[in-house]
């Protein structure tokens, strides 16, 4: 079927997709997630996707038919919608077919890793289109407003998509978790230091690729909540490593990590409940940025100002504060860095392709096949839309996450 029929929702396919747009999606926290991989089997998570998918998938392309022509028709837009029609075909097929055959549900879960990698690069030609609409320069104020409204429920509704098919595909499909801890992606004792150093060392081996070098960070930790605590689950965490890439003391959070130099960490670990691959994505993301400006605004200089990383728990968040002295920008344009047309970078960096291989926990960034400092725009608005789900993102002088420690968020 034609890009033309799938936008109009014409045929029996689009009938099919107007049928299930009209339902409302199933709301489920972190806890029901959680709560549903320790107990259920296989069996029980295809009976619920088989029929949630539709729904969820033709809430989104009816959204897509609504968009004015000039967004409709362009080229990245007519390639998401080929993909999600192809997507919405392969789950459909499902919905007469019994949950209590073994075979039927293990070629629904094969299909969930095909649909998981055909659909990993979205993000990508997402932005693309967006660029190739505001290169044509042909949308009005109005036009751009309904594609940042179309692009905030777009991006939620991949994310949501997405961690669906992923924990069911990490619980029953034939890989299992490397960590056993962890409840398909998610992970009940998640260490947001454990991630930030993480984070820290992949920007870092990337800005020094960009920029033969690139500043330290340090990482400090408050618990507002338990400060009387032994040490014990909760590990004192004090060391440093130095630009040489030598540690004062080993450390469990330096394990196999790409490139720790020039780094201080000091507090107590202390973790909640989350997914660890969007926690990933949000801090690599912003710490890239931040390398970016401190490295381009301090070009001169024989010293890079350091990174810091401010870590605070409380009775209920857990907050990450990210400052730089990376030179900051307007109070007026800090609206604009919530924009998916909108990057700081004039012309992004042309590096060749990478050989960097992410931890399976942190395939939400495998997507791209080359891999820059400079952001399209869409990567801190899928950092920020990843974090509204869970708490609150804010950028004035720094960057500030706050997240809810009780798992009642929504995916």
């Amino acid at each position: 079927m034609g890009i033309k029929n799938i936008c109009k929702l014409a045929g029996k396919l689009g009938k099919m997709i107007e049928h299930y747009s009209k339902f409302t999606p199933v709301s489920l926290s972190l806890k029901d997630l959680l709560l549903f991989g320790e107990t259920s089997p296989a069996s029980k998570s295809f009976d619920f996707l088989k029929y949630e998918l539709p729904v969820r998938l033709g809430n989104i392309m009816q959204e897509i038919h609504l968009l004015p022509d000039v967004l409709r028709k362009s080229r990245s837009i007519q390639q998401i919608c080929l993909l999600y029609e192809e997507t919405f075909n392969s789950i459909i097929k499902y919905g007469e077919c019994s949950t209590k055959s073994p075979s039927t549900v293990s070629r629904f879960t094969d299909d969930v890793d095909l649909i998981l990698q055909k659909h990993s690069r979205v993000v990508e030609i997402m932005a693309l289109g967006i660029k190739e609409i505001q290169s044509d320069g042909s949308w009005s104020e109005s036009e751009e407003l309904q594609l940042q409204y179309f692009l905030d429920r777009f991006y939620v509704s991949r994310i949501g998509i997405r961690t669906l098919l992923n924990q069911h595909f990490m619980l029953y499909g034939p890989t299992l978790c490397n960590v056993q801890s962890h409840v398909g992606g998610i992970d009940p004792d998640c260490s947001p230091v454990q991630i930030a150093v993480n984070a820290y060392s992949y920007s870092r081996l990337l800005c020094i690729q960009a920029y033969g070098r690139a500043p330290g960070c340090d990482i400090e930790i408050h618990d507002c909540v338990n400060k009387e605590r032994a040490s014990g689950s909760f590990n004192k965490i004090d060391f440093c490593v130095d630009a040489a890439g030598h540690a004062s003391t080993k450390s469990y959070l330096l394990d196999n990590q790409m490139n720790c130099a020039d780094l201080s960490v000091k507090g107590k670990d202390i973790t909640f409940c989350y997914i660890p691959g969007h926690l990933f994505y949000m801090l690599y993301e912003l710490l890239k940025n931040s390398m970016r400006a401190v490295t381009e605004n301090h070009n001169n200089d024989g010293h890079l100002p350091r990174i810091h990383i401010l870590i605070c728990n409380g009775p209920e968040d857990i907050v990450i504060k990210i400052t730089d002295f990376g030179g900051g920008m307007a109070l007026n344009m800090v609206a604009k860095t919530f924009r998916y047309n909108y990057t700081t970078a004039v012309h992004p960096a042309n590096l060749h392709p990478t050989a960097l291989n992410f931890k399976d926990n942190y395939s939400t960034i495998q997507s791209a096949n080359q891999v820059t400092m400079c952001s399209t725009g869409s990567t801190q608005l899928t950092s920020r839309i990843i974090e509204t789900m869970a708490g609150t993102m804010c950028m004035k002088y720094c960057c500030v996450i706050t997240y809810s420690k009780n798992g009642s968020s929504n995916e």
